[in-house]
């Protein structure tokens, strides 16, 4: 219900299909029916994202708070918001009004980032002691991989259709700036090294955990990596063709950029509010696009909930 208050607020002709694909989004739907903080914490940040759109600012930073308190991580996404505030408060003037007004609207905000800030302190670190040593802080880049193949696969029809605007813009960038292949040549190299899996519990139980069987299969050999790397490299072009509803919610990128790559397991389950929100942001493409988008949401949520009961496998 929280989804489609806010994809109506967002663009309301097309919200019953926007829930529909949220609905049956396939590494969201099995954990409605789990006891997993992963759905809750998602509803507090939707929760979140309602209200500030509604500019009741105090009760989307409550909602905020609550969030943070349920995974840490959140304070990511609520940095998000308050760059949203921001852009909004200072679109038209930079004042001593509207600062006024920013600092009061963002009030709840800017005390739950203080109190987050005391908390890493005093905890060395933002995740609770008993679990430090399996979620250090640190960069890695595994989870942005990951995320980028399945954004390939689940959005398959999406990237398809965006398929002649990508060779449109990939042809005037050749034209004009022929050295743009050096750079993707670096990255190429860069992802051969970066993507690699080594956190304890990406290695176990390879044939339950299907995320740790893909991993294994991808990372197996550079060659393996090397074919990976087209559907991976194309989801970024996907991406940055893309159209939002609004050009303020492109800033989610690197929000999205930030949140994955703090995590050394790599967990599909981390890709849920960037999806979500990749969902209510974008512009609608044709009915066919969005229907067949929904039609391999349901198939694969489908056999996600039918290896778990019948304990195949879990995603």
């Amino acid at each position: 219900m929280v989804f489609y208050l806010i994809a109506k607020q967002i663009e309301s002709k097309n919200a019953v299909l926007k829930t529909f694909q949220y609905l049956f989004l396939p590494i969201l739907f099995i954990f409605f029916f789990l006891v997993y903080t992963d759905a809750f914490s998602l509803l507090l940040i939707l929760l979140s994202f309602y209200f500030l759109n509604k500019e009741r600012y105090k009760t989307s930073g409550l909602f905020g708070l609550f969030s943070v308190l349920t995974r840490q991580n959140n304070i990511i996404w609520l940095a998000f918001f308050v760059l949203l505030m921001i852009m909004k408060n200072f679109k038209s003037d930079f004042n001593k009004k509207s600062m006024i007004k920013f600092l009061s609207d963002a009030a709840v905000f800017i005390l739950i980032f203080f109190g987050f800030g005391v908390f890493v302190i005093l905890n060395n670190g933002f995740v609770l002691s008993g679990m430090k040593e399996i979620h250090p802080l640190s960069i890695h880049f595994s989870n942005l991989f990951l995320f980028l193949l399945f954004q390939f696969i689940l959005f398959l029809p999406l990237n398809i259709a965006n398929f002649p605007k990508i060779f449109k813009v990939s042809i005037r960038i050749f034209r004009k700036r022929p050295w743009i292949v050096f750079p993707i040549g670096i990255f190429f190299i860069f992802y051969i090294f970066a993507f690699k899996v080594d956190h304890p519990f990406n290695q176990n139980t390879i044939d339950y955990f299907l995320r740790n069987r893909i991993l294994a299969y991808i990372t197996g050999s550079d060659l393996t990596k090397s074919f990976f790397f087209i559907p991976i490299f194309y989801s970024i072009l996907s991406l940055a063709v893309s159209e939002f509803n609004k050009k303020i919610y492109y800033f989610i990128y690197p929000f999205i950029l930030i949140n994955l790559c703090l995590f050394w397991l790599v967990e599909p389950r981390y890709y849920l509010v960037p999806f979500v929100f990749f969902l209510l942001f974008k512009k609608q493409k044709s009915l066919l696009v969005e229907g067949l988008n929904i039609i391999i949401f349901m198939i694969l949520s489908g056999w996600i909930v039918w290896g778990a009961i019948s304990q195949k496998f879990f995603l």
